[in-house]
């Protein structure tokens, strides 16, 4: 199992790239993209648990498609919840959080070997 300090850096390594690619979301600085990706990474250790176990019955109706949505409100909250970050509304954190995920998919990929 990944430690959070190995998320931590993930996330923000695929931010970074993110950030690249879309012109919808942006920092301040290096300090607020990596202040995003803790928040990112706190919340997808704490809140994202909880909302996948919540919204199990419209992901199950979706065949799992509902989760790409619960991806984008964490998304969506972290840059919310930390200064100096900016994403332009909910379509620009369901992309981003697409982007992350094969991003992070890749990562972990060239990690494993």
């Amino acid at each position: 199992m990944k430690t959070l300090l190995t998320t931590w850096l993930l996330d923000a390594l695929g931010l970074l790239v993110v950030d690249g690619i879309m012109n919808s979301i942006s920092f301040s600085g290096p300090g607020a993209l990596i202040v995003t990706a803790l928040v990112l990474a706190l919340l997808n250790a704490t809140v994202k648990p909880l909302l996948k176990v919540l919204t199990f019955p419209m992901a199950f109706l979706t065949l799992g498609l509902f989760y790409w949505v619960v991806n984008a409100l964490i998304v969506y909250w972290s840059f919310a919840l930390s200064s100096g970050s900016f994403i332009s509304g909910f379509g620009s954190a369901m992309l981003a959080s697409l982007l992350l995920s094969l991003i992070n998919m890749g990562l972990n990929k060239l990690m494993k070997g």
